[in-house]
């Protein structure tokens, strides 16, 4: 069971990598347009036509080629999966992970030793267990209720 549990986190973590992939990538496709139409519009400047004043026959093509700055030219530039700060914020978030689903399993191995000493008409022992398990994860409704009987 163990073992299967392990495999399964590793799944579920390659799915959040192939995920978190396919997101930088559509960034980096949108950031090449933006890097495209930007060398357009240079070398339509460079033909001396922006800023020039024409006056019957403005052209209007350059307007197409031009696209605004926006932040994601620099969060692309600083954070990148490759990047160290990247790798620590998903330490982290695994760490995290791990802490919650730890608690999780006192929590849930609490609530039934709880169940069991309440069978066995040992109300003090359970309420124990159930305040136990609350101490590990306050967030497991089963112990709240309980705990509250």
């Amino acid at each position: 069971a163990k073992a299967s549990n392990l495999e399964k986190e590793r799944a579920e973590m390659e799915a959040r990598k192939k995920g978190a992939k396919i997101k930088v990538d559509e960034i980096m496709a949108r950031k090449a347009a933006k890097d495209r139409a930007r060398a357009r519009l240079e070398a339509h400047a460079e033909g001396g036509t922006v800023g020039t004043f024409v006056s019957s026959n403005t052209d209007y093509a350059a307007w197409e080629l031009w696209c605004p700055s926006d932040d994601e030219d620099e969060m692309i530039q600083n954070l990148t999966p490759n990047d160290p700060a990247f790798k620590v914020m998903e330490k982290d978030i695994d760490e995290r992970h791990a802490r919650m689903k730890d608690k999780m399993k006192t929590a849930m191995k609490m609530k039934e030793a709880g169940n069991i000493a309440f069978k066995a008409g040992q109300y003090t022992e359970a309420y124990k267990n159930y305040e136990a398990g609350l101490d590990a994860d306050k967030r497991v409704i089963e112990l709240q209720a309980n705990a509250a009987m």
